[in-house]
């Protein structure tokens, strides 16, 4: 970090320091790689990386198959890799550096951007190297998501530029159309040629062009791409190209009212809820599906709350993980809470299915009901092994947790970032039939469980005659029930944790003994869980009653009305 001002006035004792200091680094070094096999010494060579990786890398990868419903083979990437070869780690390093959004994403450096062209050399090249012959279809959709997003980046600097130079060199004379966008010397259709060659029906190659020419979709058009980008016979590079430029330029409120109906067409009995009315009690629950790996899910406990509280019936969205997070999530947890006879998920719940009717007579099972995304729409879970790979989560991190299984009236759902509480009001508003919505941002790891370190931010929504929703906003921290912050770092206790198995099974005892007892016997998961319930008690009271209480009176400047949560607006839940 010195300067050169600073190095020609460093004292002699500094400099002793610094020689001693580069023998230790280097000698070692040099002697490592002298003794090292000769790919990796090649590696190390200047201008000498290569495509071969030792043996070790290849097999530490682990790719596997997982057969479509048609019976074909598909490739998806592991949910960890502990080691991967050069070129996917090269992409990887690309992806992160452009596929931020539009004010996160970084120059691509020189020595990377060196890496980069070789690649695209390489993937433009007549024959992959057979050192990509185990995992090319993978290496291609790394590729084209870096391609996409990286030509749509706002601004372009340093190694992108040269970059791009490369892409329009590969891909040499290409049919362009004058409407087509071109910068620093490369088209929207060199990109498309080198990111997907000839690949991709007409339809979807015409709306990644579109997307490449910056242009934005109606809801109509978006809805379209959304039917290619769901549809398993059409090619996952081209797909995950045209979803990773939607993420990092950000979707707008038409193409996210799109997406979300081609989303909800891809339900193994789609029409089965079309023309129902709502169903009275049911609330749905979906978090984040990459789940916690700090601090516990307190989601299972929610929905154990609504129904021995509320009278109300909770069903929860979970799924395989798609990354950055491996769990445990509440996919996890379920399984967790099943093996210890807490959950009956063998039961399940038919899509569409009237849980009013099912839960009549014998109740709900005590936790809620759950839907495996999986078994509810194949196709929107093939998307997790593709998001696996590809790293950065297109808009279906999202949008997934407003699939409607089963005519829920309120919808319940997490945010992370600032203007995500603002999005998911707006999709839920626009693009959804749900009454009301209760958004949560600012727990613990994106969750919907609060932290004692900080207030968590609600974003609720009710449904009115004119179809808009009528927002509330409110905060809800420890001060609000009379407890005391604590650092994060005293709320995770999963860090260190073997497996997301172990995890799960750990936050299950402790979410059973709570619903049993009314404590887990560990006193910070206990006021997490109070905190938790009682900021939503507050949410609640305003989308079923109408009511504000406590904080979002105010904090909103009404009239604290009294908070007994006993009055339910919405009618008699036991003739429901």
């Amino acid at each position: 970090g010195s300067t050169g001002e600073d190095i020609e006035t460093m004292p002699l004792a500094t400099w002793r320091l610094c020689a001693l200091c580069l023998a230790l680094c280097v000698v070692p070094a040099a002697a490592f790689l002298a003794a090292a096999p000769i790919s990796l010494r090649t590696l190390a060579q200047p201008g000498g990386l290569q495509y071969s990786v030792p043996a070790r890398a290849r097999k530490s990868a682990s790719w596997v198959h997982r057969g479509d419903k048609d019976g074909a083979a598909r490739m998806v990437a592991p949910a960890v890799s502990t080691e991967e070869s050069w070129v996917m780690h090269t992409l990887k390093l690309g992806i992160k550096a452009v596929g931020v959004g539009v004010a996160g994403s970084k120059p691509i450096a020189d020595d990377l951007a060196v890496d980069l062209i070789k690649i695209i050399k390489a993937a433009s090249t007549p024959g992959a190297p057979a050192d990509w012959s185990s995992e090319e279809e993978l290496i291609r959709q790394r590729l084209a998501s870096f391609l996409g997003t990286l030509f749509v980046k706002v601004k372009l600097s340093g190694g992108d530029l040269a970059v791009l130079k490369a892409v329009a060199t590969a891909a040499g004379d290409v049919t362009s159309s004058p409407s087509d966008l071109v910068r620093e010397g490369c088209s929207s259709a060199q990109v498309l040629v080198v990111a997907a060659g000839s690949e991709g029906s007409e339809g979807l190659r015409a709306y990644a062009t579109r997307l490449l020419n910056a242009e934005t979709l109606s809801a109509e058009e978006a809805e379209g791409l959304g039917t290619c980008l769901f549809d398993a016979a059409l090619p996952a590079r081209l797909q995950v190209m045209c979803a990773h430029i939607l993420r990092v330029r950000y979707e707008t409120k038409e193409e996210w009212v799109g997406l979300l109906r081609a989303q909800q067409a891809t339900l193994v009995h789609a029409d089965v809820n079309k023309g129902k009315e709502r169903e009275w009690r049911v609330v749905q629950i979906a978090e984040p599906f990459d789940g916690t790996h700090k601090a516990e899910s307190l989601a299972p406990l929610l929905a154990w709350h609504l129904q021995d509280k509320w009278g109300l019936i909770a069903v929860s969205q979970m799924g395989a993980s798609s990354g950055p997070k491996y769990g445990p999530n509440l996919f996890d947890i379920a399984h967790a809470l099943d093996a210890r006879g807490a959950v009956t998920l063998q039961q399940g719940c038919a899509i569409g299915e009237s849980l009013s009717a099912k839960a009549r007579g014998g109740g709900s099972p005590r936790f809620g009901y759950y839907v495996d995304q999986a078994k509810a729409s194949p196709a929107l879970d093939r998307w997790a092994g593709i998001r696996r790979n590809v790293l950065k989560r297109p808009f279906l991190a999202t949008a997934e947790k407003f699939v409607d299984t089963h005519q829920a009236r309120v919808v319940i759902a997490s945010a992370f970032h600032p203007s995500f509480s603002d999005k998911m009001f707006d999709m839920v508003q626009g693009a959804t039939a749900f009454d009301a919505c209760i958004i949560l941002r600012r727990g613990c790891e994106g969750s919907l469980g609060l932290s004692l370190a900080r207030a968590g931010e609600f974003t609720c929504g009710v449904r009115q005659a004119d179809g808009t929703l009528k927002r509330l906003d409110f905060k809800y921290g420890p001060s609000d029930c009379g407890m005391s912050t604590r650092p994060e770092t005293e709320q995770q206790p999963l860090i260190g944790m073997g497996s997301g198995q172990e995890g799960a099974l750990f936050t299950a005892d402790r979410t059973m003994s709570y619903a049993d007892t009314g404590t887990s016997g560990d006193a910070v998961f206990d006021e997490r869980v109070t905190l938790t319930l009682k900021a939503f008690d507050v949410a609640l009271e305003y989308v079923l009653n109408g009511r504000l209480v406590g904080p979002a009176a105010a904090q909103n400047s009404a009239e604290v009305a009294a908070f007994d949560g006993a009055v339910n607006t919405w009618g008699d839940s036991a003739s429901r």
